[in-house]
């Protein structure tokens, strides 16, 4: 691998003309070859394809296509090297399988290597303060009362004693606390706050290094006199989770389903701010995934009582279906308010063989978003 590389870097001592724009994809410990397919894979120019016979609609058979070169780069952030590339097509004019993609080596101006690598370094840098702030704000509390408390917090935090619980309320049930984090518009808006109150705390000195600074769909832009450089987040993880974990199960829950839940957003930046997005892959309500909750075509699953409560206070467009007296193997039927639940060593007896239903919750277009079974 030394040899191979030490081979290579005479092809970019000296640089073979400034490229106005340069896609750069970051690895680590990847190979010349590797750099080099990875671009292929990635980097190649888009076509563009019009009509040859002027008035004519464009076919398959009249199509004259054509593509402008690419300059790209990869940098390896374990040995620093980086090796630059020209993507382009032969062929211009012709029909798209008739052009054929070409790679050659490129050397960039030692004003554009030190931008691509301050790029890559302040992605690196990023995704560190990102993971910093994520593990900052998923301690922000570690109970339902706690929870309640954070979303009311004043500015001084101050905290808010809130008022004493009846025996029983859905409001201390984990799952009813991990479904409000998931869906409600506060919860979201407290976490954005959090969020960007944190992230004002990182010190991104590395940005002075650039003119100019933008985040998009393909990852950071930066630009320094005159020249661009794209760096992609595909393949360089930058957005990080933050994590709300409720260990206690549902206080409804059976000896034999004793699963907490996990709430999780996803923190990225995006133009010139971080959003924020429920990860249903990671998200899980005792144990149910969001992803599994949320997709039409799969069995349902069950929910607790005081889960569905939470999702009733969200949607308004619900339908339930009576499924028969078919009992429940996670969760007790919820006690009358006020009353103490059943021993946690007791066992369901016939009494909570009770009617089970499955619920469908809608938006307000109709589009089914969540369906799952709960004690009726």
């Amino acid at each position: 691998m030394g040899l191979l590389l030490l081979s290579l870097l005479p092809l970019f001592v000296h640089a073979s003309g400034d490229a106005e724009h340069v896609w750069v994809f970051p690895c680590a410990g990847c190979s010349y070859n590797d750099a080099r397919q990875l671009l292929i894979q990635q980097a190649a120019p888009t076509f563009r394809c019009v009509s040859g016979e002027p008035g004519r609609p464009i076919s398959i058979d009249n199509q004259r296509c054509y593509s402008q070169p690419h300059y790209a780069a990869v940098l390896d952030k374990r040995t620093h090297t980086l090796w630059g590339f020209r993507l382009s097509h032969t062929q211009q004019g012709m029909y798209p399988p008739l052009m054929q993609l070409q790679v050659v080596d490129h050397g960039f101006t030692p004003n554009t290597e030190e931008l691509i690598r301050n790029g890559v370094a302040y992605t690196q840098a990023l995704g560190a303060a990102l993971q910093r702030v994520a593990n900052r704000v998923g301690r922000s509390f570690t109970s339902a009362q706690q929870q309640q408390d954070w979303l009311v917090q004043a500015s001084s935090n101050r905290r808010v004693t809130s008022t004493a619980q009846a025996p029983f309320s859905c409001q201390q049930s984990s799952e009813y606390q991990a479904v409000t984090a998931a869906l409600s518009g506060a919860f979201r808006n407290r976490l954005r706050t959090a969020v960007n109150e944190a992230f004002l705390q990182e010190d991104l000195s590395l940005s002075t290094n650039f003119d100019e600074k933008t985040f998009n769909g393909f990852g950071l832009e930066v630009s320094k006199a005159g020249v661009g450089v794209s760096v992609s987040w595909d393949n360089e993880r930058v957005a990080r989770s933050v994590i709300f974990n409720y260990p206690v199960p549902d206080t409804l829950a059976t000896e034999d389903h004793q699963h907490g839940s996990r709430v999780v957003f996803n923190i990225r930046p995006e133009q010139q701010s971080l959003t924020i997005s429920l990860d249903a892959s990671k998200t899980h309500i005792g144990g149910s995934y969001w992803s599994v909750l949320a997709t039409p075509n799969l069995s349902p699953l069950e929910l607790s009582p005081c889960a569905k409560m939470a999702f009733d206070r969200v949607y308004r467009r619900s339908q339930s279906t009576e499924l028969g007296v078919i009992g429940s193997q996670r969760y007790y039927p919820k006690p009358a308010a006020g009353q103490p639940l059943p021993p946690s060593h007791q066992q369901p007896d016939n009494s909570w063989q009770l009617q089970q239903c499955e619920v469908h919750y809608y938006d307000d277009n109709g589009r089914l978003l969540v369906t799952f079974r709960v004690l009726c």
